[in-house]
């Protein structure tokens, strides 16, 4: 999605070699080696990942990984805490959830779960489709909600990252 995202709007050149591997797969559970920032052929953020296990120990492979913060592409690297508190929430479809979206709070309920790649059925990635209190569908990953808290409603502004 975001080397999809950077080609479409011609933001750099992307070589073979910055793809993916064919032999990873759709989740991969990693330890940040290195954080670099390089200013060509765009400012980029490059992260030195070394694969792990699920119980974290090193396999042995490592790779970069380069990206630039893009407007409307969802994170790729995910903090370990935060998938491990979505698979526990095992948010099932019915399930009220809410999110922060663009500064604010939303409501909705979670009408489908389901694999968005064939190619990865196994992938959590962007598995919810979401019906929001106002009507409007979408697609997120569970760790980009929580189970609703009851006492939030869409549009409440959210006073993450914002100093009092």
């Amino acid at each position: 999605m975001y080397l999809e995202r950077v080609e479409a709007i011609g933001l750099y050149p992307v070589s073979t070699k910055m793809r993916p591997r064919p032999s990873l797969g759709a989740e991969e559970f990693c330890i940040v080696d290195e954080v670099r920032y390089v200013r060509k052929p765009y400012r980029l953020t490059v992260v030195r990942l070394s694969q792990t296990d699920r119980d974290g120990q090193r396999t042995g492979i490592s790779w970069n990984v380069k990206f630039h913060d893009l407007a409307n592409v969802p994170d790729f690297i995910i903090l370990k805490q935060h998938y491990d508190t979505s698979v526990q929430q095992n948010v099932q479809e019915g399930d009220r959830i809410e999110a922060i979206l663009d500064g604010q709070w939303w409501t909705g309920t979670v009408n489908r779960k389901e694999p968005s790649a064939e190619d990865f059925p196994s992938s959590l990635w962007f598995c919810l489709r979401i019906i929001w209190d106002s009507g409007e569908e979408d697609i997120m990953s569970p760790w980009d909600c929580q189970p609703r808290s009851g006492s939030r409603k869409s549009g409440m502004t959210s006073i993450v990252g914002k100093r009092a």
